[in-house]
């Protein structure tokens, strides 16, 4: 019997036993149930031209759907959704900041020179006990250079002084000198802690993580003391304020090593890139 499929709207020619059972169209692929015929239906025979349709899981349906199908082999596949797309590339698109004026970022390989500066903590230690013995070096230099025209307008003023004399010129760097020994010997008494040098003392092992602060607290008291010198000074030397600078890179130094010290020695050695 002939009759259109209901799901492509094709005409189809089935056998008369098949009246009543699901049946699958090989056009479209889709099912539907032919219809029951009445007792006086029609023996038109097949149209040659019309595929017939085969009953659902019967074994020539694989077979009946390669012939008959009508979708390509290798069908394309979908392209994917617009925002999926967009948000791909934007993934694969590097993002970079550039700056307010409006100029390109630049990249690493724009850079031809690279220095990196290590914060070692074989190094630190040695910062303050080193700085701090230049300036008793120092101390046979002039710290104080007072104009010839000056000097023969004030009676006994010498022209020139060196930095042992002008020590003993106040009292105030008399207290300083004092203090600048304490801390010279604090100083290289961590730093022979630190190498090991010296056995440390049961009775201050409780202060071997402090002993950079507490060197570094007279250092800082020190420091104080010749920085007011320096203000009060109208005829300083180059070696003098030398000195007065001296005294805050050991203060650089001793914070440097409480870092390190606090930080650990499990995390890798910090450091600094320049980079031009």
């Amino acid at each position: 019997m002939n009759l259109q499929c209901p799901n492509c709207q094709k005409m189809l020619n089935i056998d008369d036993k098949f009246a009543g059972q699901l049946m699958r169209c090989p056009l479209c692929d889709g099912t539907f149930t032919a219809p029951v015929l009445p007792p006086t239906a029609g023996l038109g025979g097949p149209s040659p031209s019309v595929p017939l349709a085969a009953p659902v899981g019967s074994p020539s349906t694989a077979a009946k759907e390669d012939v008959f199908s009508l979708a390509p082999s290798s069908p394309s596949p979908s392209p994917p959704p617009e925002s999926e797309s967009k948000s791909e590339k934007q993934s694969a698109t590097p993002v970079t900041d550039a700056s307010a004026s409006g100029s390109l970022p630049l990249e690493a390989s724009d850079y031809r020179h690279r220095y990196i500066i290590w914060i070692s903590p074989r190094v630190v230690p040695w910062i303050a006990p080193v700085a701090l013995t230049l300036v008793f070096f120092l101390l046979f230099f002039p710290w104080r250079s007072v104009p010839s025209t000056v000097a023969s307008l004030i009676p006994g003023e010498p022209e020139s002084q060196i930095g042992w004399a002008k020590l003993f010129s106040s009292a105030l760097l008399v207290f300083y000198f004092l203090v600048y020994l304490l801390a010279l010997a604090m100083a290289v008494g961590s730093l022979l802690l630190s190498l090991k040098v010296v056995p440390c003392p049961p009775q201050i092992q409780h202060l071997l993580p402090w002993k950079a602060v507490i060197v570094g607290a007279a250092v800082a008291f020190a420091y104080l003391l010749i920085l007011i010198s320096c203000w009060n000074e109208d005829f300083g030397t180059v070696w003098f304020r030398t000195a007065v600078c001296l005294h805050l890179v050991a203060l650089v130094g001793l914070a440097l090593e409480f870092w390190l010290q606090r930080r650990g020695p499990s995390r890798p050695m910090p450091r600094i890139d320049v980079q031009w």
